[in-house]
């Protein structure tokens, strides 16, 4: 508990306290009050969403408008629940995917392997009475019908913290598929697009969560979410909260032919985070009324978080972040910071988006070494199989028996273009015996005839089918990662079915 203490406007720095354990993240949740935003209605033309501000969005209109659109997305599958039975989650728990439109298994695992992306949805270990509580991170790949690609991480908090994590996973690619969405990225201007996604997502969890009586007075997420066009040389980023995006690489040799020393991996760009400990964050959080708090553990840290002044609540350890809805007023903004960033020279760069269960313990160089280290030996896949291995022993061995929900999306950003789900028939046409991978590659060309390499990197992803290995060579240890065509998840046997991995290899 936090000892009592006034606290006042404190412009020259927040209030130090003292306190003598290491405090979960999410904490309790008020009763909220209707925050009386008056908000717009949805507005659905021939399957696109020109605004989301009314929340009135379902999970069939989600899947609606990728299955007509042939764009399709993922995220992570989170645990049913019924008026009955409340929703559980086991610790460590890896979570399905789920796509829209409803996609099987091996069709994921040829959308995965020939594009070469990676991700992993894990639930952390919180002790005591949240044991078996829903994990509160989520993330989504987004494969637009304009042929841009979108990336993005969301880690809630807050009692309440799954749910917003969970819709933003949902209305994020809904919004991004929209026509206000696409003209905006048309007319070169990806940044407004962002913003407007951002915004839009906000207003939807808040008219959402009034339709679904969700109480997100002090409950959010952060939100990372990158943006990128195959044919272009840069990649937008927007974030809110301390998910952080970084690009990674392996610098090139010198210009002699040369090494200059062991290759490492080098952080070409990195996002920052949003924390009350920043100074120019505290500035508005202060002008807005609201106060910053640093807690003092018994190892020397400092935990900075806001609350109302005079008040103990509600002890939020971000500076803006998605929902939250109860602490807009005092600063705690879902404003982003929007970067651009150049590829030039970094055709091989690969982007990494986390929740901050990664970024606890290592440092983005540290990070960098791991993923880079294991690109260069395994697959994306086991790349981020061995940095979430590496954060759940740091986590173990600095904390103990609570570890951080661990969310992580891998992509490579060279010239290969992302499959459509219009391609799969000619995909599957390759394991049938048929021509179907010629088929599909003739049809990449011809979407790709401005760029040679385009065709080149296609090409390079391998023709091996998953169908000529046997089941044994198959299972291996990543059998985890089982794939949910539908709400009610069907949990495949890992001795008998290949895994979204062994598709990469």
């Amino acid at each position: 508990a936090m000892a009592a203490a006034s606290r006042g406007a404190a412009p020259g720095g927040p209030e130090v306290r003292n306190h003598a354990c290491v405090a979960n993240e999410a904490g309790g949740e008020a009763e909220g009050e209707d925050s009386g935003v008056e908000l717009s209605a949805l507005d659905l033309e021939d399957g696109h969403c020109d605004c989301m501000g009314a929340g009135l969005a379902t999970d069939k209109d989600l899947d609606r408008v990728f299955g007509a659109s042939g764009g399709w997305t993922l995220c992570g599958a989170t645990p049913p629940s019924s008026f009955w039975t409340r929703a559980t989650e086991n610790p460590y728990h890896v979570r399905d995917f789920r796509a829209s439109p409803h996609l099987t298994k091996k069709d994921v695992q040829a959308l995965l392997g020939r594009w070469g992306v990676a991700a992993i949805n894990t639930k952390g270990c919180k002790g005591g009475a949240q044991s078996h509580c829903v994990g509160q991170d989520n993330f989504c790949v987004v494969v637009l019908p304009n042929g841009w690609e979108a990336f993005g991480v969301f880690d809630g908090h807050g009692a309440m913290g799954h749910w917003p994590s969970c819709r933003l996973a949902r209305s994020v690619p809904y919004l991004l598929q929209g026509q206000r969405c696409a003209d905006m990225m048309q007319a070169g201007d990806p940044e407004r697009a962002l913003r407007y996604v951002v915004e839009a997502a906000q207003k939807d969890l808040e008219e959402r969560s009034r339709i679904e009586h969700v109480n997100i007075a002090t409950s959010g997420s952060t939100l990372v979410l990158a943006l990128r066009n195959v044919e272009q040389d840069c990649v937008w980023v927007a974030t809110v909260g301390d998910s952080r995006a970084a690009l990674l690489c392996v610098p090139a040799p010198e210009s002699d032919g040369s090494p200059g020393g062991p290759p490492t991996a080098e952080v070409a760009r990195e996002t920052v985070d949003h924390k009350p400990s920043r100074e120019d964050e505290q500035a508005r959080i202060f002008n807005m009324g609201g106060d910053v708090v640093a807690m003092r553990y018994h190892d020397g840290n400092c935990d900075y978080r806001v609350y109302f002044r005079g008040k103990d609540r509600p002890g939020i350890a971000l500076s803006r972040s998605m929902g939250d809805c109860e602490v807009k007023a005092i600063g705690v903004t879902a404003e982003p910071d929007v970067v651009r960033w150049s590829l030039r020279g970094l055709e091989s760069a690969h982007l990494l988006l986390c929740s901050d269960g990664v970024w606890e313990f290592l440092s983005t160089q540290q990070v960098a070494d791991i993923v880079i280290g294991g690109l260069r030996k395994e697959n994306p896949h086991r790349a981020l199989k061995q940095l979430l291995e590496t954060s759940k022993a740091l986590w173990s061995k600095k904390v103990g028996n609570y570890c951080d929900d661990i969310t992580m999306v891998l992509a490579p950003l060279g010239q290969r273009q992302a499959p459509r789900v219009d391609d799969l028939r000619l995909m599957r046409g390759e394991s049938a015996g048929g021509d179907g991978f010629m088929n599909f590659m003739s049809r990449a060309r011809r979407r790709s005839n401005t760029s040679a390499s385009t065709v080149e990197s296609t090409a390079s992803t391998g023709t091996t089918d998953s169908s000529e290995r046997s089941g044994s060579e198959q299972s291996d240890e990543s059998g985890d990662l089982v794939w949910s065509q539908s709400r009610r998840s069907t949990r495949l046997k890992t001795n008998s079915a290949p895994c979204v991995e062994c598709c990469v290899q």
